[in-house]
Order: C-alpha cells, then sequence, then structure tokens
C-alpha cells in the first residue's frame, strides 16, 4: 500500500504525524508532502518527503504573511484560519499534490486536519482519507461554513465536484485522547490511540543540564509552544508570576525567540530557547503552557497537573477540559495577571488530588491502542470496498 501524508510546514503537527509515519512505513510506502523548508525534518525521520506548497513555515508565518504582525490577538485565529488554511496555504498545495497524486497514485491519504490541499487532492480522485486530528475537531454547527470555504479549494482541481462538508472528517478520524477528555461523539468512523508525544520512560532520565544546581524544590515547566510564543506580554505576566515562587522554572521560548529580549530574571528562573521534553518532563512537578494540545498531552502522559494560560485556537477548550478533570486551572490570557496565575501554580502544586487524577488519566493515556495498532487499522481503510 502507497499512503501519502500531508501537512502544512509547521513542526508542531508534522513531528506528531511522523510517529505515524514511522509506524506505517514498517509494512507500506509511506511518502510526506509538505512545505520546502520543512523536508529536511521529515528526511531525518527516515521518510521520503515531497516539496509542496508556498514555501512558509508557521512559526515564522509572519514572513509569508505580513498582514499578522498588526492583527489583536482575538482576530488572529479567525485570519489563519480563513486565508491561510482555506485559502493562501490550500490552494497551491492542492494544485501540487494533486500533480503528485497523478504522477504516482496513492492507496490512501493522510492528512493534518487543518491542511486542506490534500483534502482537495484526494478528494478529485476518490481516494480515502484518515484525518489526523490533534485538539478540537470540526463541531456540526461549523460544517456550513467549512463547506463555503471548501468550495474554492475543491474547485481549483475538480470544478465538477460540490462539497461534502462532512468529508473533513475523512473516512477515519484519527483521535488521540480518551473519551473522558470531553463530550464529543466523532461522527462516522473513527479511532482513539495514544497522542503521539514522547512517553514516560521505566526509569527517570538523568536530570538535565538545565536544572544543574537547583535546589530540591518543586520544577515547573513554562512553554507558549512553537507558535504562540511570539504572544505579546505572555511570557512576561508568567515571569513576573514566578518572581516570589518556591519552584525552578525552565521558561522555553522556542526558536524564534532571544532569551535577552526577556530581560533579566531571577536566579530560580532558566530561560531556554529549547530543552528535550522527554528528558526534562520526569523532573517536573507542573506546566504552565497556553493550552497547545502536544503540550497538554505531553504533560498529561507524565502524570503532571497543569496551569492553562489560553492565547488562541482551541486552547481555551484545552484548560477547560482540564480543569473538569480536575488536573489543572485555566487563567484566561484576556485576564491573566501576576497574582492568578501564581494562586493558580499555588493551588496545583499544593492539592494533592491535581497530581493524583494528572496520574490517573497518564492511565487512561497509556491503555489507548499505540500508533503500530492505529496504522493496522488506517490500513483497513484504504482496503475497504467503495
Amino acid at each position: 500500500m502507497r499512503v501519502l501524508f500531508t501537512s502544512v510546514p509547521a513542526p508542531s503537527h508534522i513531528d506528531p504525524m511522523l510517529h505515524l509515519a514511522r509506524a506505517l512505513d514498517v509494512d507500506h510506502e509511506v511518502v510526506f508532502a509538505t512545505g520546502p523548508a520543512l523536508v529536511p525534518r521529515v528526511e531525518d525521520a527516515g521518510i521520503r518527503a515531497v516539496p509542496v506548497g508556498l514555501d512558509w513555515t508557521e512559526p515564522e508565518a509572519d514572513t509569508t504573511f505580513p498582514e499578522l504582525r498588526d492583527l489583536p490577538l482575538p482576530e488572529m485565529e479567525r485570519w489563519w484560519v480563513r486565508n491561510i488554511f482555506f485559502d493562501r496555504a490550500a490552494h497551491p498545495m492542492a494544485a501540487d499534490v494533486g500533480a503528485l497524486m497523478d504522477a504516482e497514485p496513492f492507496d490512501l491519504v493522510v492528512r493534518m486536519y487543518i491542511e486542506f490541499g490534500g483534502w482537495a487532492a484526494a478528494t478529485a480522485r476518490d481516494v480515502p482519507q484518515v484525518v489526523f486530528q490533534l485538539g478540537q475537531a470540526w463541531q456540526d454547527e461549523q460544517l456550513p461554513i467549512v463547506g463555503e470555504l471548501l468550495a474554492p479549494v475543491l474547485a481549483r482541481v475538480d470544478p465538477s465536484r460540490e462539497v461534502d462538508p462532512s468529508s473533513v472528517y475523512g473516512d477515519l478520524l484519527l483521535l488521540m485522547h480518551p473519551a473522558s477528555y470531553d463530550d464529543w461523539t466523532p461522527p462516522g468512523r473513527w479511532y482513539r490511540c495514544r497522542p503521539p508525544v514522547d512517553l514516560p520512560p521505566s526509569t527517570a532520565p538523568a536530570r538535565p543540564e538545565v536544572l544543574d544546581g537547583a535546589p530540591d524544590r518543586p520544577v515547573v515547566l513554562v512553554t507558549f509552544g512553537t507558535v504562540f510564543n511570539r504572544t505579546p506580554g505572555a511570557f512576561e505576566v508568567v515571569l513576573d508570576a514566578l518572581a516570589d515562587a518556591d519552584v525552578t522554572a525552565v521558561v522555553t521560548i522556542g526558536k524564534t525567540r532571544n532569551p535577552e529580549e526577556l530581560g533579566p530574571v531571577p536566579e530560580h528562573v532558566r530561560v531556554r530557547r529549547f530543552v528535550p521534553y522527554g528528558q526534562l518532563l520526569p523532573h517536573c512537578d507542573a506546566v504552565i503552557g497556553h493550552g497547545g494540545f502536544s503540550t497538554t498531552m505531553g504533560a498529561l502522559v507524565h502524570g503532571l497537573p497543569m496551569v492553562v494560560v489560553p492565547l488562541g485556537s482551541d486552547q481555551p477548550r484545552h484548560g477547560a477540559n482540564l480543569r473538569g478533570l480536575g488536573v489543572g486551572e485555566i487563567v484566561p490570557f484576556d485576564d491573566a495577571t501576576p497574582a492568578r496565575i501564581h494562586r493558580a501554580l499555588s493551588q496545583v502544586l499544593a492539592v494533592p488530588s491535581y497530581r493524583q487524577r494528572a496520574e490517573a488519566y497518564r492511565e487512561e493515556l497509556l491503555a489507548l491502542p499505540t500508533m503500530a495498532d492505529a496504522a493496522v487499522a488506517i490500513a483497513q481503510v484504504a482496503r475497504a470496498p467503495a
């Protein structure tokens, strides 16, 4: 079986998909189509990559789409979705992926849920699709507007075909969290498996360099991912909250930020562009983050409580889910003050139930089928009769 993966050029999307690509590549031929800048990232994972679409990356999107620089935060998500994912990134992606599929026939397309060029190319050729769902899926009430936005993308490759909005769920919707995480029932066919994050090792790894010399007190990871890390004021309000906190805080700001931008920080705060979370999380006691899917699941798979400061996208939903599960607290960014964040962090560290419930949820996550199991279920989609 020949499988084509498609994703916008975002490390936070591609890295999770590579877990599945490697699992499928054991028994099948896998090709990964994404933006030129991230082709080397895929190839480093041992997967054949093909450059398609615009030459841009999500962490530095404002270089390609300078309009983003002047958008207020509340308007940014809508602009991203409408103008980039459904339009300016989708159209060239649809043309290039379509040409690739004509040159090299594929039995199945596995696409990131927000990548619509691959959706259009596969739909036009009646190739089955598996949707790699990170975070919240499209809800029923959103489908009419989704259909309107998809119509021009499909028309680029097949003007004669009408859009079925429910096709955004694919022939199989791949979900990477237990049913207890939210109350949404997926439409159509779906499969649950473990989230594609680093699992806790059987024995804790050696403490990473960033914790050298740290006293015996709680360790807190602070991260806002690789896109929202440039949100004005986000790191600053958290750093103020940590000023008097009796913790060691590791603040990872991403490769697109310079630690010097944050100015001097207290001795118990260590700022880095990047730290391997697989090395750090086993030594952490809590996480402060924006509620991105990979950050959230990475914390939970290590049994860590969280403080979520949502900055956009589906992050408020993740924060609400975590609070509902009793594994975290949410501080809306619009209302975030150092005092509120400090109070929330103190609460999740001091009240044992947060850690206990996070550890219980970790067991739910680890009980889900593996990516290798998902690869078997996915292969059956291509073999199913039309």
